[in-house]
């Protein structure tokens, strides 16, 4: 069972995130801000972290290297998300350090199989 921080303001997604990994056993805690990400990482340190890029407030760049500080990332995998075509995505991602992308919309079953290949069980 993995620890996973989500990063995603949208409600819909929010539920679906919590729904979907933690009825394949995972620990998930979705919420919606990054400074609430940063307050989630300071008392659990998850082993996967799915950032969603287009966030009120604090921008991406900043969650990623306030979680750095903390000792998150790169410890962690980290996952960007979002809306924006998949080229700009994937150029983003590799500015951020993000190991993995998951473009929106994304189906379940990618989701699942993402998690499931940066789970720590899924290398031991």
């Amino acid at each position: 069972m993995a620890k996973i921080l989500v990063i995603e303001d949208d409600d819909s997604l929010d539920s679906l995130y919590q729904r979907v990994l933690g009825s394949i056993g995972h620990y998930v805690t979705v919420v919606p801000t990054g400074r609430d990400a940063i307050a989630a990482a300071e008392t659990q340190k998850p082993d996967i972290v799915i950032l969603d890029f287009m966030l009120p407030g604090m921008k991406a760049t900043e969650v990623v290297d306030r979680l750095t500080r903390l000792g998150v990332l790169p410890d962690s995998p980290l996952v960007l998300s979002s809306a924006m075509a998949h080229s700009k995505l994937e150029s983003l991602a590799r500015n951020l350090g993000a190991n993995h992308i998951l473009p929106k919309p994304f189906d379940i079953k990618s989701l699942v199989a993402l998690v499931r290949s940066l789970s720590p069980k899924a290398t031991e």
